[in-house]
């Protein structure tokens, strides 16, 4: 390695860390002003490939959606025990979706669905979630949706959304061998704790496919709630944000 190349890589070490922080910081939150509470239904596999560890992949998409302020996620054993009692075997559509989202009284469900996995280097993972929404009601500028008895006075205006379908629905194919992946794989290693190296951090995430799923399931729950957010803000139910913290 010539001192140029040495130099490059001490340049790299110092900075990606500082780039890290401020990815960190555009981290999105829950765009509900009062705390919601949601669950993660079991994520079913049309990958194709059948060693997929479907409840360790459910586990971590929840653990991802759980760090996000302003969300309290229930315990997948509630979760099964729900679907338990109402007879489901798996979410697999609208129907199952609606069904365990009314008897877990909870305020969201995600359902998902892995539809591509190769684990071998470059990783390959697809996701497709899809979010559904207990019916609520709103006023425009306060997303609330824990608070089930508010009632228009005055000048409020009071809208009753009612949602048959998800209101929102996005999907992903994380390839690690894409440099969009690559570099946003590499600021997710320097900012969760990875050795500082610059080349080290993304390649223990690369080739161990339980940090690799613990990376695309934090893709997949802060594209999800961009999704949400973008929705209340087209909806008028939130103001449009201006800080530019919305990841695409």
């Amino acid at each position: 390695m010539t001192s140029l190349q040495i130099y490059i890589k001490l340049v790299l070490i110092c900075l990606l860390p500082l780039l890290g922080c401020q990815q960190g910081s555009k981290e999105l939150e829950s765009p509900y002003s009062g705390r919601q509470v949601w669950a993660v239904a079991p994520l079913m596999n049309s990958s194709g490939n059948p060693h997929v560890q479907l409840e360790r992949f459910t586990d971590e998409l929840r653990n991802q959606f759980s760090s996000i302020p302003g969300l309290e996620l229930e315990p997948l054993d509630r979760t099964y025990d729900a679907m338990s009692k109402i007879g489901l075997t798996a979410v697999s559509n609208q129907g199952d979706a609606k069904k365990l989202l009314a008897a877990m009284n909870v305020d969201g469900l995600v359902v998902g669905n892995v539809t591509a996995y190769d684990p071998y280097d470059p990783p390959k993972i697809g996701m497709s979630l899809e979010l559904y929404l207990s019916d609520h009601i709103f006023k425009p500028g306060y997303a609330d949706p824990g608070h089930l008895t508010r009632q228009a006075t005055g000048d409020e205006l009071v809208v009753r959304k009612q949602h048959r379908q998800p209101v929102a629905s996005i999907s992903e194919y994380v390839d690690a061998g894409h440099k969009r992946w690559r570099d946003r794989l590499k600021l997710y290693a320097l900012t969760r704790g990875q050795q500082a190296d610059p080349d080290v951090g993304p390649t223990l995430y690369r080739i161990n496919i339980d940090l690799y799923s613990e990376f695309v399931s934090h893709v997949m729950s802060q594209k999800l709630m961009a999704d949400e957010r973008l929705r209340l803000e087209s909806e008028g139910i939130i103001k449009k944000s201006t800080d530019g913290s919305i990841l695409p």
